[in-house]
């Protein structure tokens, strides 16, 4: 998971990841009290770099953490969008 931009947010974010194998990942945005708000991408990650995307336009002002999950790894950003 490479940086999220732009950060704060208002409109469309990129999420980039970037991974050397591929893998089975969900990508995920959560809110502050830890409800999932929307599933970005869930199956295989082909190798090199790709960018996923969200409308922040779509929720509420305040502070979310957007997840990459794998079988073995845990990745976590905070996003603010206002």
């Amino acid at each position: 998971l490479e940086n999220i931009y732009p950060n704060p947010a208002s409109a469309i974010t990129v999420i980039p990841v970037k991974t050397t194998k591929s893998l089975e990942a969900e990508i995920e945005v959560i809110d502050i009290l830890g409800r999932t708000m929307e599933i970005i991408f869930s199956g295989k990650i082909p190798v090199g770099e790709h960018n996923y995307f969200i409308h922040a336009n779509e929720y509420a002002a305040g502070t979310y953490l957007v997840n990459l999950k794998t079988a073995d790894k845990f990745f976590v950003q905070k996003l603010i969008i206002h």
